[in-house]
Protein backbone atom coordinates (compact mmCIF):
# COMPACT_ATOMS: atom_id res chain seq x y z
CA UNK A 1 0.00 0.00 0.00
CA UNK A 2 2.84 2.46 0.93
CA UNK A 3 4.18 2.02 -2.96
CA UNK A 4 0.72 2.52 -4.31
CA UNK A 5 0.72 5.63 -2.34
CA UNK A 6 3.72 6.71 -3.41
CA UNK A 7 3.44 6.49 -6.98
CA UNK A 8 0.09 8.10 -6.80
CA UNK A 9 1.72 10.99 -4.85
CA UNK A 10 4.34 11.58 -7.62
CA UNK A 11 1.56 10.76 -10.61
CA UNK A 12 -0.36 13.66 -8.87
CA UNK A 13 2.80 15.71 -8.44
CA UNK A 14 3.38 16.06 -12.42
CA UNK A 15 -0.58 16.10 -13.20
CA UNK A 16 -1.04 19.60 -11.43
CA UNK A 17 2.54 20.80 -12.53
CA UNK A 18 2.04 23.66 -15.08
CA UNK A 19 4.64 21.46 -17.18
CA UNK A 20 2.62 18.67 -17.22
CA UNK A 21 1.78 16.57 -20.61
CA UNK A 22 0.44 13.49 -22.19
CA UNK A 23 -0.80 11.37 -25.10
CA UNK A 24 -3.70 8.97 -25.15
CA UNK A 25 -3.74 6.85 -28.50
CA UNK A 26 -2.49 3.81 -31.05
CA UNK A 27 -0.66 2.80 -33.99
CA UNK A 28 -0.27 0.06 -36.35
CA UNK A 29 1.98 -0.87 -39.24
CA UNK A 30 3.59 -3.84 -41.10
CA UNK A 31 6.94 -5.29 -40.32
CA UNK A 32 9.72 -6.37 -42.14
CA UNK A 33 10.89 -9.48 -40.23
CA UNK A 34 14.79 -10.76 -40.02
CA UNK A 35 15.27 -14.28 -38.63
CA UNK A 36 18.17 -16.76 -38.34
CA UNK A 37 18.56 -20.29 -37.53
CA UNK A 38 21.55 -22.63 -37.63
CA UNK A 39 21.92 -26.10 -36.90
CA UNK A 40 18.10 -27.34 -38.39
CA UNK A 41 19.45 -29.94 -41.27
CA UNK A 42 16.96 -31.73 -43.10
CA UNK A 43 17.95 -33.22 -46.23
CA UNK A 44 16.58 -31.48 -49.32
CA UNK A 45 15.70 -28.42 -47.28
CA UNK A 46 17.30 -24.93 -46.93
CA UNK A 47 16.05 -24.30 -43.26
CA UNK A 48 19.00 -22.59 -42.00
CA UNK A 49 20.19 -19.07 -42.69
CA UNK A 50 18.71 -15.15 -42.88
CA UNK A 51 15.09 -15.37 -44.01
CA UNK A 52 13.22 -12.02 -44.54
CA UNK A 53 9.63 -11.89 -43.75
CA UNK A 54 6.26 -9.79 -43.17
CA UNK A 55 4.50 -9.50 -40.03
CA UNK A 56 2.22 -6.86 -38.28
CA UNK A 57 2.42 -4.50 -35.10
CA UNK A 58 -0.56 -2.67 -33.48
CA UNK A 59 -0.36 -0.41 -29.54
CA UNK A 60 -2.02 1.41 -27.98
CA UNK A 61 -0.39 3.82 -26.12
CA UNK A 62 -0.02 6.04 -23.38
CA UNK A 63 3.03 8.30 -22.80
CA UNK A 64 3.23 11.54 -19.65
CA UNK A 65 5.92 13.44 -18.40
CA UNK A 66 7.48 16.75 -18.79
CA UNK A 67 7.09 19.51 -21.10
CA UNK A 68 9.79 22.23 -21.05
CA UNK A 69 9.53 25.18 -22.92
CA UNK A 70 12.82 26.21 -24.90
CA UNK A 71 13.13 30.09 -26.01
CA UNK A 72 14.07 30.40 -29.50
CA UNK A 73 12.88 30.81 -33.26
CA UNK A 74 12.99 27.07 -34.43
CA UNK A 75 11.48 25.12 -30.88
CA UNK A 76 8.54 25.99 -28.73
CA UNK A 77 9.34 23.11 -26.15
CA UNK A 78 10.85 19.92 -25.35
CA UNK A 79 9.16 16.94 -23.92
CA UNK A 80 10.25 14.16 -22.32
CA UNK A 81 8.11 11.03 -21.70
CA UNK A 82 7.82 7.78 -20.15
CA UNK A 83 5.43 5.23 -22.34
CA UNK A 84 3.21 2.37 -21.65
CA UNK A 85 0.58 0.54 -23.50
CA UNK A 86 -0.24 -3.04 -25.06
CA UNK A 87 1.98 -4.23 -27.95
CA UNK A 88 0.51 -6.65 -30.28
CA UNK A 89 2.87 -8.45 -33.00
CA UNK A 90 2.57 -11.21 -35.39
CA UNK A 91 5.87 -12.80 -37.71
CA UNK A 92 6.35 -15.01 -39.96
CA UNK A 93 8.74 -17.46 -40.47
CA UNK A 94 9.06 -18.92 -44.08
CA UNK A 95 12.04 -21.41 -43.34
CA UNK A 96 10.96 -23.59 -46.43
CA UNK A 97 9.37 -22.31 -49.65
CA UNK A 98 8.79 -25.74 -50.59
CA UNK A 99 7.55 -27.15 -47.82
CA UNK A 100 4.87 -25.54 -45.75
CA UNK A 101 5.41 -28.43 -42.80
CA UNK A 102 8.29 -25.77 -41.76
CA UNK A 103 6.69 -22.26 -41.54
CA UNK A 104 5.52 -21.24 -38.89
CA UNK A 105 3.44 -17.90 -37.50
CA UNK A 106 4.01 -16.10 -33.86
CA UNK A 107 2.12 -14.14 -32.09
CA UNK A 108 2.84 -12.07 -29.19
CA UNK A 109 0.83 -9.75 -26.56
CA UNK A 110 3.21 -7.41 -25.09
CA UNK A 111 3.25 -4.58 -22.47
CA UNK A 112 5.34 -1.29 -23.22
CA UNK A 113 7.75 0.12 -21.05
CA UNK A 114 9.29 3.24 -22.52
CA UNK A 115 11.39 6.56 -22.85
CA UNK A 116 10.57 9.11 -25.87
CA UNK A 117 12.47 12.60 -25.49
CA UNK A 118 10.75 14.99 -28.44
CA UNK A 119 11.52 18.15 -30.30
CA UNK A 120 8.38 20.76 -30.74
CA UNK A 121 8.80 22.90 -33.78
CA UNK A 122 7.17 26.03 -33.63
CA UNK A 123 5.26 24.93 -37.00
CA UNK A 124 3.20 22.42 -34.67
CA UNK A 125 5.58 19.36 -36.16
CA UNK A 126 7.62 17.22 -33.52
CA UNK A 127 10.36 14.71 -34.05
CA UNK A 128 11.02 11.90 -31.16
CA UNK A 129 13.60 9.52 -30.28
CA UNK A 130 12.65 6.48 -27.91
CA UNK A 131 13.73 3.15 -26.38
CA UNK A 132 12.27 0.56 -24.72
CA UNK A 133 11.50 -2.85 -23.91
CA UNK A 134 8.17 -5.45 -24.86
CA UNK A 135 7.30 -7.54 -22.29
CA UNK A 136 5.60 -10.59 -23.93
CA UNK A 137 2.72 -12.05 -21.43
CA UNK A 138 0.93 -14.41 -23.54
CA UNK A 139 2.14 -15.57 -27.27
CA UNK A 140 0.88 -18.05 -29.51
CA UNK A 141 2.42 -20.01 -32.94
CA UNK A 142 0.08 -21.03 -35.43
CA UNK A 143 1.18 -24.65 -35.37
CA UNK A 144 3.55 -26.82 -32.82
CA UNK A 145 7.35 -26.94 -33.49
CA UNK A 146 9.20 -29.89 -32.32
CA UNK A 147 12.38 -28.26 -33.09
CA UNK A 148 11.66 -26.25 -29.81
CA UNK A 149 12.23 -29.27 -27.26
CA UNK A 150 10.97 -28.76 -23.90
CA UNK A 151 7.83 -27.41 -25.83
CA UNK A 152 8.06 -28.79 -28.86
CA UNK A 153 4.08 -30.30 -28.31
CA UNK A 154 2.47 -27.08 -27.58
CA UNK A 155 1.14 -23.73 -29.08
CA UNK A 156 0.44 -21.39 -26.43
CA UNK A 157 2.96 -19.61 -24.07
CA UNK A 158 2.35 -17.78 -21.16
CA UNK A 159 5.07 -15.09 -19.26
CA UNK A 160 6.97 -18.23 -17.79
CA UNK A 161 7.64 -20.38 -20.64
CA UNK A 162 8.62 -17.10 -22.46
CA UNK A 163 11.06 -16.79 -19.67
CA UNK A 164 12.59 -19.99 -19.67
CA UNK A 165 13.07 -20.42 -23.73
CA UNK A 166 14.32 -17.13 -24.43
CA UNK A 167 17.57 -15.53 -23.46
CA UNK A 168 16.09 -12.77 -22.32
CA UNK A 169 12.49 -12.34 -21.39
CA UNK A 170 12.19 -9.05 -23.66
CA UNK A 171 12.32 -7.60 -26.33
CA UNK A 172 14.13 -3.89 -26.70
CA UNK A 173 13.31 -1.30 -29.03
CA UNK A 174 14.12 1.73 -30.54
CA UNK A 175 11.91 4.16 -32.43
CA UNK A 176 12.03 7.39 -34.75
CA UNK A 177 8.85 9.41 -34.40
CA UNK A 178 7.24 12.02 -36.05
CA UNK A 179 3.68 13.80 -35.53
CA UNK A 180 1.96 16.86 -36.31
CA UNK A 181 -0.26 18.50 -34.25
CA UNK A 182 -3.34 19.89 -35.11
CA UNK A 183 -5.09 22.07 -31.93
CA UNK A 184 -8.22 23.21 -30.57
CA UNK A 185 -6.82 24.79 -27.71
CA UNK A 186 -3.58 26.35 -26.48
CA UNK A 187 -2.25 22.79 -25.28
CA UNK A 188 -5.64 20.52 -26.42
CA UNK A 189 -4.50 18.76 -29.54
CA UNK A 190 -5.27 15.75 -31.94
CA UNK A 191 -2.09 14.52 -33.41
CA UNK A 192 -0.92 12.16 -36.51
CA UNK A 193 2.03 10.94 -37.55
CA UNK A 194 4.23 7.97 -37.98
CA UNK A 195 6.70 5.53 -35.98
CA UNK A 196 10.11 3.93 -37.01
CA UNK A 197 10.49 0.44 -34.76
CA UNK A 198 13.58 -1.41 -34.73
CA UNK A 199 12.48 -4.38 -32.36
CA UNK A 200 15.63 -6.17 -31.56
CA UNK A 201 13.69 -9.82 -30.76
CA UNK A 202 14.67 -12.20 -28.68
CA UNK A 203 17.11 -15.59 -29.01
CA UNK A 204 15.98 -19.51 -28.08
CA UNK A 205 18.30 -20.60 -24.80
CA UNK A 206 18.96 -23.64 -26.31
CA UNK A 207 20.48 -25.16 -22.99
CA UNK A 208 16.88 -24.67 -21.09
CA UNK A 209 15.11 -26.08 -24.39
CA UNK A 210 17.31 -29.16 -24.82
CA UNK A 211 18.38 -29.46 -21.31
CA UNK A 212 16.70 -32.43 -20.63
CA UNK A 213 17.53 -34.93 -23.08
CA UNK A 214 14.87 -33.27 -25.96
CA UNK A 215 15.94 -33.67 -29.30
CA UNK A 216 19.27 -30.60 -29.96
CA UNK A 217 17.50 -29.30 -33.14
CA UNK A 218 18.96 -25.11 -33.03
CA UNK A 219 21.96 -24.64 -32.17
CA UNK A 220 21.17 -20.87 -32.49
CA UNK A 221 17.46 -19.28 -33.46
CA UNK A 222 17.05 -15.50 -33.11
CA UNK A 223 14.48 -12.95 -34.39
CA UNK A 224 14.37 -9.11 -35.03
CA UNK A 225 12.08 -6.90 -37.42
CA UNK A 226 11.56 -3.05 -38.60
CA UNK A 227 8.45 -1.80 -38.47
CA UNK A 228 6.84 1.03 -40.16
CA UNK A 229 3.38 2.18 -38.34
CA UNK A 230 0.72 5.28 -38.19
CA UNK A 231 -0.22 7.04 -35.71
CA UNK A 232 -2.91 9.10 -34.11
CA UNK A 233 -3.87 10.09 -30.71
CA UNK A 234 -5.28 12.99 -28.43
CA UNK A 235 -2.56 15.37 -26.95
CA UNK A 236 -2.70 17.67 -23.95
CA UNK A 237 0.88 19.66 -22.79
CA UNK A 238 2.51 20.62 -26.17
CA UNK A 239 2.22 24.75 -26.27
CA UNK A 240 1.34 25.96 -30.34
Amino acid sequence: MKKIALIFILFSSIAIASNFEFDIGGSFGTSVEFSYTDGYYVPGSSLNGDKIDSGFTANALLSIGRNDTILNNTLTSISSLFETGYNFYIRTRTADISDEQYNNSYMYNSIILGYLFRLNFRNTVSLGIGAGIFVPLYSESSKSEYALGKYGDITEFNHDKIAFMYKLPFMPYIKLNVSKYFYISEKWAFKIGGNIIYNFGMELDNVRLYGDGYYHVYDKYKFSSLSFELLASISFGRPK
